[in-house]
């Protein structure tokens, strides 16, 4: 594979039903039960396609079957492989998912929808570093949500990057760690953070095929 880059592979996730069913079978028995608790079948195709492209692309990268990737946890709950260098990261909001890759440098992703956040100021006011909760405020109200989900993905791929999670945002020791803009989608904001010195990025898109 590649050292110092990081691949960040988008896909879409409103597929027909015939594809959805060929791509559930790539799922693992407890990803499927995970995906039938979706109340919604829209939601339920859409976890099902994001789980689909994770072990696409991991397996293709590994030289295994999708359906044999195996996933092991941190006591952070992210997840990771054993035996291999590989590190990724993924994530979904509405119809996108991004996945992001790398060899050997412990990578995290965040892409949500840009959409009216009511709770907005009291979120960044306890998440963000104090730098972005100044940005946040000079921005115009029009332009506020976008501001907003621009500025969080980037705190997100940080915290995932660094295994933290939310509960370790006011921690200190991932705000070093780069951080590149995705623009997936008009509407959407992402971001992809790494553990290096500076993030060589290569974005892809997937088409699924069943």
């Amino acid at each position: 594979m590649w050292k110092s880059e990081v691949q960040v592979w988008k896909a879409r996730l409103d597929l027909d039903p015939a594809c959805i069913s060929g791509l559930s079978q790539l799922l693992s028995e407890d990803e499927r039960r995970k995906a039938s608790r979706f109340y919604f079948a829209r939601d339920r195709r859409r976890f099902t396609a994001a789980r689909a492209l994770l072990r696409l692309i991991l397996g293709q990268c590994l030289d295994v079957a999708p359906a044999r990737v195996e996933f092991a946890h941190s006591a952070s709950g992210k997840p990771f492989l054993r035996d291999t260098t590989l590190r990724f990261n993924a994530s979904r909001s509405a119809d996108i998912a991004l996945m992001a890759i790398a060899d050997g440098l412990e990578v995290g992703v965040d892409v949500e929808r840009v959409h009216p956040q009511p709770e907005m100021q009291r979120i960044a006011r306890r998440f963000f570093s104090s730098r972005d909760f100044a940005e946040l405020q000079k921005a115009p109200a029009e332009a506020q949500a976008e501001v907003f989900f621009r500025l969080w993905t980037q705190t997100e791929a940080r915290l995932k990057a660094s295994g933290l999670g939310l509960g370790g945002a006011r921690r200190q020791r991932h705000e070093h760690w780069p951080v590149c803009e995705v623009n997936p989608e008009v509407g959407y904001a992402g971001a992809v953070a790494a553990e290096t010195c500076g993030i060589n990025l290569t974005l892809h898109e997937f088409n699924f095929s069943v």
